[in-house]
């Protein structure tokens, strides 16, 4: 029996696909000009190149036409695609051919998709597309004929009508706030009818209370995810100011928390640390994003209800998750207690990255192996592919400086518990000066055994792109030359190694090293815990392995 829900749906849909619902989106179109609402995040010139070298090499090099038979990487191909994005990027190349092109291409897109689509009308797709038409639509208009004008006219206006009749059946999260804020500036551009704007704002408020934690945060905790509801938020309060209404104190209270927590992930490249679904480029500039939020330079101090710990000193910053895996907005990733790391503008340990149109590779990076971090047995933890995917019950922190202006992070989780009885600590302390990081990762034998029997573990970290691990000779250090500051040097306690790893950038994906560390796992439960301590410093010229320097510095404060 179909649920009711279902089929309420596809009478739905079989009314938006008929002749009368198009006269309705059609009825009354007269449109002559629109309200600028000119959105102020940059395009990517290089990538609007590409794409006006691709048509320029093959007419028929973008389609809009949509398969019956949809896959996954269809799902995001859809997305770009007929979200209209890269409008953006070529209005950053400027000139005749980017604004042919983007004529072009939305002209394609009036004749191919001017109807009602299930994909390609879906709520948060036609909210992007509107907003990236209405934003640079000056730009593709410019020196265009009355004829094609009124065509993107109409189609704005048919677009918006629809607009409001479907947010519900996008689920929530990020793409539901991409949806509301279409609507906003659709309603702003066409000085549509008040109503819309209370419909949007309604349910922009009760996408605020479920979205945003306390912390500022985004609950999906995907920086990336962070950035873009953080810029429909600020595009959604442009809007109503240019409308002349008065602005929610929620909306105004949500950015300002958001822009505070945004710089919690950032790097000295000025780039995302790439935890949960975020590529290492933020979708816009950080210092950009910052700048329109109106709040300065300020960050957030208590982040643990997104969950995530920040060190800087010196030149260095590490960028730990303490949080439970999502489970909103993004699909789980297995990274409890994992670490990024960066000296000035170089990235030294990272994670793998994401590959958002690449299903099969992206589940891969969703695994601990794929994180700076330890694992047992190289499982997860913990194992998020089951159904549903079990989650830790416990992952707790605490930071603090010390007299002589060390900051040391403790934190543990209890990913491990179910299936080796183990509880995993994780401690971090980043000198003064940003020169040195020690390390220990800690695995303590729980009452209950657990269901496997742990063998080794393993401690990975991630290096970036072009960073190639030196193991010496002796086997007790590795060296990793950075090209902005010269070599760092990691030595640890337990068994060495070094490895090749496919690690996802901006480029694509690339091959990179890692650094392993080793330990077996055979006698816990009789010793009742096994150490890694670890060891990664700036070299100085000291090209030395420091054999015992961790316990030797070891102190009663850090074993309480």
């Amino acid at each position: 029996m179909i649920p009711p829900a279902t089929a309420m749906r596809k009478i739905r849909e079989l009314y938006f696909l008929s002749p009368v619902y198009a006269w309705r989106l059609g009825a009354n179109l007269r449109r002559t000009d629109i309200t600028p609402v000119d959105l102020p995040w940059p395009g990517d010139p290089e990538n609007g190149q590409n794409i006006i070298n691709e048509l320029a090499a093959n007419a028929d090099a973008i389609s809009f036409k949509i398969s019956p038979n949809l896959c996954s990487e269809d799902t995001w191909k859809i997305i770009r695609l007929h979200g209209f994005l890269w409008l953006r990027d070529l209005t950053a190349v400027g000139g005749e051919a980017a604004r042919l092109t983007g004529r072009n291409l939305i002209d394609l897109w009036i004749r191919d998709r001017n109807r009602w689509h299930p994909q390609a009308w879906r709520a948060d797709i036609l909210g992007e597309r509107l907003t990236n038409w209405l934003s640079t639509f000056d730009f593709f208009v410019g020196s265009a004929d009355q004829q094609f004008r009124k065509r993107v006219l109409d189609s704005i206006a048919r677009q918006a009508a629809h607009a409001p009749r479907d947010l519900s059946i996008i689920p929530e999260g990020m793409r539901r706030m991409l949806a509301i804020r279409g609507l906003v500036l659709s309603t702003v551009a066409l000085a549509g009818d008040d109503s819309r704007l209370v419909t949007a704002e309604d349910m922009l408020l009760r996408e605020i209370d479920t979205q945003i934690n306390t912390d500022g945060g985004h609950r999906s905790r995907s920086p990336a995810h962070h950035c873009k509801v953080l810029m429909a938020l600020i595009d959604i309060r442009n809007g109503l100011r240019i409308r002349g209404r008065t602005v929610p104190p929620k909306l105004d209270d949500s950015i300002d928390r958001m822009a505070l927590m945004l710089p919690v992930w950032r790097h000295g490249d000025n780039n995302l640390a790439q935890f949960h679904h975020t590529p290492p480029r933020p979708p816009a500039p950080i210092d950009s994003i910052l700048a329109w939020s109106d709040t300065g330079s300020r960050i957030a101090t208590d982040t643990t209800d997104t969950g995530y710990q920040r060190l800087t000193s010196g030149r260095t910053c590490i960028i730990v998750d303490i949080g439970m895996p999502a489970m909103f907005d993004v699909p789980p990733y297995a990274s409890p207690l994992a670490m990024e790391m960066s000296v000035g503008k170089q990235r030294l340990v990272a994670n793998c990255g994401t590959a958002l149109d690449i299903p099969v590779r992206e589940q891969a990076l969703r695994l601990s192996s794929a994180h700076s971090m330890l694992t047992i047995n190289d499982a997860d933890a913990p194992p998020i592919f089951g159904k549903p995917p079990r989650l830790p019950t416990s992952v707790t922190s605490r930071r603090e400086q010390i007299e002589d202006g060390t900051l040391v992070l403790r934190a543990e989780h209890d990913g491990f518990r179910e299936r080796f009885g183990l509880i995993c600590q994780r401690r971090l302390r980043l000198s003064d000066n940003g020169e040195t990081v020690e390390g220990e990762d800690r695995l303590i034998a729980d009452p209950d055994p657990g269901t496997d029997l742990p063998e080794r573990a393993t401690i990975r970290f991630h290096l970036c792109s072009g960073l190639k691990p030196e193991l010496a000779a002796d086997g007790r250090s590795v060296r990793v030359d950075l090209p902005s500051c010269g070599p760092w040097i990691f030595w640890s306690d337990a068994d060495l190694g070094v490895g090749e790893w496919d690690y996802f950038t901006i480029d694509g994906e690339q091959k990179t090293g890692f650094i392993h560390v080793t330990k077996p796992l055979h006698s816990i439960r009789e010793t009742g815990e096994i150490a890694v301590r670890w060891k990664l410093y700036h070299d100085n010229g000291r090209r030395q392995p420091i054999p015992d320097a961790l316990q030797s510095q070891e102190t009663e404060h850090d074993r309480n």
